[in-house]
């Protein structure tokens, strides 16, 4: 037997081994993630999924208030308070609530987080008025995947238009047409 003989058979047997190994990897990898405590990310809503009815508190005066209501569309956003990115996405928001007077769709900030610590984070009454606190199972409805800056635009009928975080392409074509709308009403008075 030469080297070169030699040579190929020893490759040939680390190649099967290295076969092998990548199969009960997989194997013990399938396994493993039907035990408890393996994070599984969830999917984000669909579009066109249809949300139920949910409501939480008025984070200003503790009233019970719908996420969206019935003939209006309403975009959700979802703020974290120890999320620096969202500390400064939050500058954006005043300005857009001045634009939906009058344009058929409402801004919630919506979530679960302690009453006090989100004030705290929004400090600005005008945030506070559009905040709404819900229970954790309904704002995993909302924000099954957690993310944060992040936003939810449902229909005047309950439907998932679009989800994402603040700032990409379906973020900004929004705050668009909100600019779009303000500047006809304007040229109209």
């Amino acid at each position: 037997m030469t080297d070169i003989q030699m040579l190929s058979g020893l490759v040939c047997i680390l190649a099967l081994l290295l076969a092998l190994n990548l199969k009960l990897t997989f194997t013990l990898y399938k396994k493993v993630k039907q035990l408890p405590g393996f994070v599984h990310l969830p999917d984000a809503l669909a579009e066109g999924t249809i949300l139920p009815q949910l409501s939480g508190k008025n984070v200003l005066n503790a009233k019970l208030e719908l996420v969206w209501r019935q003939g209006s569309a309403t975009a959700v956003l979802m703020f974290a308070s120890r999320c620096p990115k969202c500390k400064a996405k939050l500058a954006e928001i005043p300005p857009l609530l001045s634009l939906i007077d009058g344009n058929g769709v409402e801004i919630k900030l919506v979530t679960n987080e302690s009453v006090r610590h989100f004030r705290r984070f929004l400090a600005d009454d005008k945030l506070v008025e559009h905040s709404i606190k819900v229970s954790q199972p309904d704002y995993l409805q909302l924000n099954p995947q957690q993310m944060s800056p992040a936003y939810l635009f449902i229909d005047h009928q309950g439907q998932v238009e679009a989800s994402g975080l603040i700032g990409d392409e379906n973020w900004t074509l929004f705050c668009d047409q909100l600019q779009m709308f303000a500047n006809v009403q304007q040229s109209v008075a």
